[in-house]
C-alpha cells in the first residue's frame, strides 16, 4: 500500500512539473523555446527506401516548434549530429544549413534531411539521432523534446498478402526485384488492405509499364533471367 502511495506521489510530482513547464512555454516570458514536435506522438522515424519507392535519394522533414513571441524575420537554432549515431555525414545524410531556420512569422516549421542509399541498408538499420542545442534565439525546456531519431533501411521481405492467388491471378511470381519495381512505378507497397478495384487497378499499371517498356525494346528481366510478368489478364 505504501509502495502505491508513494507511486502516485511520484506520479504527481512529475505531472506538476511537466504542467509547470508548459505553462510557463505558453505565456510568453521574454524566452524563445524549441523543440520537436515528432517526438511527442513517437521517439523515432522509421524510413525504407525499398518501401518508399526510392532507389537513391529522398528527403525526411522533421517539424519543430517555437513557444515564444512570432516575429517579422528570420531566426536560425541549431542542430548537431549525436556521436551514437550510425550513420556518416556525407554518405548516408546531408543537412543543408539553410535548413536551420525558422522563418518569419511562423510558430513551426521543418528540418529537412537529405538522405542517401547505400549497399549497406540492404543488410542493415542504421540510425541518425539530432539533437537541438541552445543558439542565441532558442533554449530548451524539454528534455524528452530535444532528439530525435531517423532510422534508414533499405531491406523488404516477401509480403504476407503476395500470397498463391497472386502467384496465379495478380502480379505473378515473387522476387524482390519485382516488388521493388512494383513500388515504384504503382505507387504503393500494400495491397492487402484495399479495394479489389483498387488492387485490380495498381496490378494493372504495373502490367501495362511493363509491357509498353517491352514495345520500345527495354524488356525488363525478373531474377529468374525471364522477362517480367504479371499474371493478371487485362
Amino acid at each position: 500500500m505504501k509502495a502505491k502511495i508513494l507511486a502516485l506521489i511520484i506520479g504527481l510530482g512529475m505531472g506538476l512539473v511537466f504542467c509547470s513547464c508548459e505553462k510557463d512555454l505558453e505565456k510568453y516570458s521574454g524566452t524563445d523555446y524549441i523543440r520537436f514536435v515528432s517526438v511527442f506522438e513517437k521517439d523515432s522515424v522509421d524510413y525504407n527506401f525499398g518501401l518508399a519507392g526510392k532507389t537513391t535519394t529522398d528527403r525526411i522533414g522533421i517539424e519543430v516548434k517555437v513557444t515564444g513571441e512570432v516575429l517579422d524575420y528570420d531566426r536560425e537554432y541549431k542542430v548537431k549530429v549525436n556521436p551514437a549515431s550510425t550513420v556518416q555525414e556525407g554518405v548516408h545524410f546531408n543537412i543543408p544549413a539553410q535548413n536551420c531556420k525558422l522563418r518569419a512569422n511562423r510558430v513551426t516549421d521543418t528540418l529537412w534531411v537529405e538522405v542517401m542509399n547505400t549497399e549497406e541498408l540492404k543488410a542493415e538499420k542504421l540510425y541518425l539521432q539530432l539533437d537541438l542545442v541552445e543558439s542565441a534565439h532558442f533554449k530548451l525546456c524539454f528534455p524528452e523534446s530535444n532528439s530525435c531519431k531517423i532510422y534508414l533501411t533499405d531491406r523488404i521481405v516477401r509480403p504476407g498478402w503476395w500470397d498463391e492467388w497472386h502467384e496465379t491471378e495478380g502480379l505473378g511470381s515473387y522476387s524482390e526485384t519485382k516488388y521493388r519495381l512494383f513500388i515504384r512505378i504503382s505507387g504503393t507497397f500494400d495491397l492487402e488492405n484495399i479495394a479489389y478495384p483498387e488492387k485490380r487497378a495498381a496490378i494493372l499499371k504495373f502490367k501495362y509499364y511493363l509491357e509498353e517498356e517491352a514495345a520500345q525494346g527495354r524488356v525488363i528481366m525478373d531474377e529468374n533471367n525471364q522477362p517480367m510478368q504479371v499474371k493478371m489478364v487485362g
